[in-house]
């Protein structure tokens, strides 16, 4: 959504999908966390590719979120400047209880295989292209944020999926 205004606006697809939810899948749930994430366009991948079988969240709980953005603003900015953009989608997550992410950036892939391809870590490039000292200094920064983090892998699978 472009502003929080569309929030007020009925969800004719959220309607149709509510006894769906309500009778297939809420009786297999344990427990329910709710939050809303807003993009970071400047920090992110500009397009998404079409076909996409995988993707892969990292989520972040952050304790100093003006640390934790100077270093993924520079190193996004490092990757875009080898690559010609960052390699990943970073939302920034709004709501939720206090054990809940800060930020989450997800990689989109068409395949398993395509988690095969070697390439530099974000870190490696920075360190290539900045230096040895400049990415200690953006460590040093990193660790004083006091980042934890976790990922899972989200397959998309058809079968489950409603059009």
């Amino acid at each position: 959504m472009d502003n929080w205004a569309e929030m007020d606006e009925t969800d004719e697809a959220g309607k149709d999908c509510y006894s769906i939810v309500m009778n297939f899948i809420m009786p297999h749930v344990e427990s329910v966390t709710s939050n809303m994430a807003r993009t970071l366009p400047d920090w992110s991948k500009r397009l998404a590719p079409e076909e996409m079988k995988l993707t892969w969240v990292t989520y972040f709980k952050v304790e100093d979120t003006g640390d934790f953005s100077d270093v993924i603003k520079e190193v996004s900015a490092t990757m875009t400047k080898v690559e010609g953009e960052p390699r990943r989608y970073w939302y920034r997550l709004i709501g939720g209880d206090r054990d809940n992410a800060d930020y989450m950036v997800s990689g989109i892939y068409k395949n398993w295989a395509e988690l095969d391809i070697d390439r530099d870590s974000p870190y490696e490039m920075y360190v290539k292209e900045k230096g040895e000292e400049k990415a200690m200094e953006m460590d040093k920064l990193w660790d004083s944020a006091g980042v934890e983090s976790w990922s899972y892998i989200w397959v998309y699978d058809e079968e489950l999926s409603k059009s």
